[in-house]
């Protein structure tokens, strides 16, 4: 994070990029470091990390493959359960 300048809202997502590749999840001291570096409370922290979730935003340790399943009704069709 200290390659990224203070109190700038628009390199949220990016600071967030960086400490997913770092450990592989975002932990809640990250949180709470990368709200104060940012300028902004630490539930927007968590609002951006839930409506990025495509980004590999985890909060808890995940392994090394994650495997997501659509849940729409064409993927239902075409075997879905078969996969879970």
């Amino acid at each position: 994070m200290a390659n990224y300048p203070k109190n700038k809202k628009d390199l949220l997502v990016p600071i967030l990029i960086s400490e997913a590749d770092r450990l592989n999840f975002i932990s809640d001291a990250a949180v709470i470091k990368i709200a104060d570096h940012v300028g902004i409370p630490a539930t927007a922290v968590e609002a951006t990390i839930n409506a990025y979730h495509y980004l590999e935003f985890h909060r808890h340790k995940r392994g090394e493959n994650v495997v997501y399943l659509c849940d729409c009704h064409n993927c239902r069709m075409k075997g879905r359960e078969k996969v879970k």
